[in-house]
């Protein structure tokens, strides 16, 4: 309904690819994932908001938060990116794949002042990851 174009993250699985996305908030990952389908074992997509909810049919995995053995962090907090950046380092290294996608939220930046010495104040607003691993391994084209 919000989306007038296929996502990039779409066109990739549909093209073959292994599509991980992983999403500070519910609501960006519902856009995100749209076009994604969870059957083959080729796309992960969930956010931190929700990651306890996740199941391998509609997010590709099954409880995000017991996988990653962390507890779903408040909404409201700088834990909830923290959480994003763990998925995506324990999806690269335990299921590598060929795009992926992650998206904190931009508490940091509303929380402290610019001059405020906090280690998130490094960390720019709505960080957006993008990994495409260049591989042999040839794409379709649509």
């Amino acid at each position: 309904r919000f989306l007038r174009a296929p996502t990039i993250f779409s066109q990739y699985f549909n093209a073959g690819a292994r599509v991980a996305v992983v999403t500070a908030k519910d609501k960006l990952r519902a856009l995100l994932g749209a076009g994604l389908s969870f059957e083959e074992g080729r796309a992960i997509c969930f956010s931190s908001e929700r990651a306890d909810q996740a199941t391998k049919d509609a997010n590709g995995i099954e409880n995000a938060s017991l996988w990653l053995g962390r507890d779903v962090p408040e909404v409201y907090s700088g834990a909830l990116s923290e959480f994003v950046f763990a998925a995506g380092c324990k999806l690269l290294k335990e299921w590598q794949p060929d795009i992926m996608y992650l998206s904190t939220t931009d508490y940091i930046q509303h929380k402290f002042a610019a001059t405020t010495c906090y280690l998130y104040s490094i960390i720019p607003t709505r960080l957006h990851l993008i990994r495409v691993r260049i591989t042999s391994r040839k794409y379709k084209s649509e």
